[in-house]
């Protein structure tokens, strides 16, 4: 299968550097990662963190969505340059043509997700809420904005550790193969979800943007595609993200109704069975483009 190319540029980024660490190791240096950079920022944020009844307390939601995944890529650098002695460049963000790609994927993101939310409202399993105080429309777009530039950090912080480097290095020193199945379970891990539905669509979440990134040869679009996909949902549709209530205003407001595994009740769209369909297509859809793609190139030869 062409994804699977051994000689995939994102591997070939990882040999640039003097060591490539074992699947052992790697995991280990992002367990570590983590619990130092969330439990210093837990314990900071328990201090300082707003009342969430106070109308600016997304500004307090912004930092501590943005400040942990930033150090998390600070410390991920610092050990690139210590242990494998390469550029961060490598971990799949090369500069040709980078904008394009960042462009595509935030479009891709937006699209995909807008999708999934007109399957829902096809089935009358999301409306609007008219119900709640949430500032929304053109008086929230201050708000909206501020949360989009914190999605492009957070999204592209997850794309850099876990498509980035933890895909990339496994990939390099093992099978890709190897590589797909142990980033997309930390990521299913890292979720902390054991809903069945939930657990299949963080699945088919993982497969779609490892095909995304190994059709690319970088992270760019994947960056892009994982930002706007999670914007959307919090802060274009105002539904949950993963769970959890999104602070600060959204541009429409909307509430989701009837069955749960139409809609994702309370969890939100990513545990609705409409997320399932979309990702399911957009596997397939990568799947078989590389493959047509990879038999015209034959037939070329």
């Amino acid at each position: 299968m062409p994804l699977m190319n051994k000689d995939n540029p994102l591997f070939e980024a990882a040999r640039m550097g003097r060591r490539l660490p074992n699947i052992f190791l790697s995991i280990v240096v992002l367990l570590v990662l983590a619990v130092i950079v969330f439990g210093a920022t837990g314990i900071i944020g328990e201090r300082i963190y707003a009342d969430p009844d106070n109308p600016d307390a997304y500004y307090d939601s912004v930092l501590f969505l943005v400040a942990p995944f930033l150090l998390l890529v600070v410390g991920l650098w610092g050990w690139m340059a210590a242990y494998e002695k390469r550029p961060f460049w490598t971990v799949g963000l090369p500069l040709q043509g980078w904008l394009k790609k960042y462009l595509l994927g935030l479009l891709l993101g937006f699209g995909m997700l807008s999708l999934v939310v007109t399957l829902m409202a096809a089935t009358g399993t999301v409306s609007l809420d008219d119900s709640t105080a949430q500032q929304h429309g053109v008086a929230a777009l201050g708000s909206v904005f501020l949360f989009l530039i914190a999605m492009i950090v957070q999204g592209g912080s997850e794309e850099v550790l876990i498509r980035g480097w933890m895909l990339q290095t496994i990939g390099a020193r093992y099978r890709p193969l190897v590589s797909v199945i142990v980033a997309s379970l930390l990521f299913v891990a890292f979720h902390g979800s054991i809903e069945p539905m939930v657990v299949i669509n963080l699945v088919l979440f993982s497969l779609f943007v490892t095909f995304y990134c190994l059709r690319e040869g970088s992270i760019w679009g994947v960056c892009g595609w994982h930002a706007a996909w999670n914007w959307s949902q919090g802060h274009f549709y105002g539904l949950s993200v993963t769970g959890h209530e999104q602070a600060g205003g959204t541009v429409l407001d909307l509430k989701t109704a009837g069955s749960s595994i139409l809609s994702g009740g309370d969890f939100g769209p990513e545990a609705s069975m409409m997320c399932t369909v979309v990702l399911l297509a957009g596997v397939a859809a990568i799947i078989v483009k590389a493959r047509s793609l990879s038999g015209l190139s034959k037939s070329m030869k």
